[in-house]
């Protein structure tokens, strides 16, 4: 496994692919049934992500139906492989759930997406059932802004929560002067600050005219290479829950 790559990166950028074909047919000439597949580039950074980037050093290709990615959107049902120096090495599938709202939605059919590397079972990231105005840990935030990650023994590994006060979640999708980043902070088992996501500006062009995303992953107390994958697959489904419109 491409372990090593993996134990050296504090920073990753996350970057979707542009479709221009989508954008015009779906944005311009209000076609819903044109929806593609997704496919993220993952690059290495050497310093925050927002400095010049270093190499790639993976990418995740989303794979689904088309009746579903036009019919369900943002809760389709969908797998993709993670691949690390152009090996595949863990794929995730997300099933889809019905649902109406989150805080009305049956606990049962809480969003998850399952992890497996080699075909073993690492992990599991769950969109949490809770009110509307407060999180899972009794903090006030905006509900669609967290996300809970559970390790191979579905114990609380990481809890990854963002703040609806944020000037940026207020500009979208006019992210500019200052409201430049989205910040989602990465939380241990313990509560203990682990890293961060962010949700860059991906230039007004992008951001008006397509739905290509960017995101940045700090981490700065995390070094096991599952974790990193765990949280990596987080960041890509954070994506589709909250920005693919």
């Amino acid at each position: 496994m491409n372990y090593g790559i993996l134990l050296q990166s504090k920073y990753l950028l996350i970057e979707q692919q542009d479709d221009w074909a989508e954008c015009f047919f779906c944005q311009w000439m209000l076609l819903t049934c044109c929806e593609n597949s997704n496919k993220y580039l993952i690059w290495k950074c050497e310093d925050e992500y927002f400095q010049q980037v270093d190499r790639q050093l993976g990418d995740f290709i989303e794979e689904s139906s088309l009746c579903c990615r036009c019919t369900c959107i943002t809760r389709r049902s969908f797998s993709g492989g993670l691949s690390i120096g152009g090996v595949q090495i863990a794929t995730s599938e997300v099933p889809y759930k019905c649902q109406t709202c989150n805080f009305l939605t049956c606990c049962c059919m809480k969003p998850e997406m399952r992890v497996s590397l080699s075909q073993n079972y690492i992990g599991k990231i769950v969109q949490p059932y809770y009110g509307p105005c407060w999180g899972t840990r009794n903090k006030l935030c905006c509900p669609i802004m967290e996300l809970q990650v559970f390790n191979q023994s579905d114990e609380l590994a990481y809890t990854i929560t963002g703040k609806c006060c944020q000037k940026s979640v207020c500009c979208l999708p006019f992210q500019c002067c200052g409201c430049k980043i989205i910040k989602y902070e990465i939380r241990d088992a313990s509560n203990e600050f682990a890293g961060t996501i962010q949700n860059l500006y991906n230039g007004y062009i992008r951001e008006c005219c397509t739905r290509q995303d960017k995101f940045g992953i700090t981490f700065d107390n995390i070094t096991s290479p599952k974790d990193k994958i765990l949280l990596i697959k987080a960041t890509l489904w954070l994506d589709y829950l909250q920005y693919q419109a």
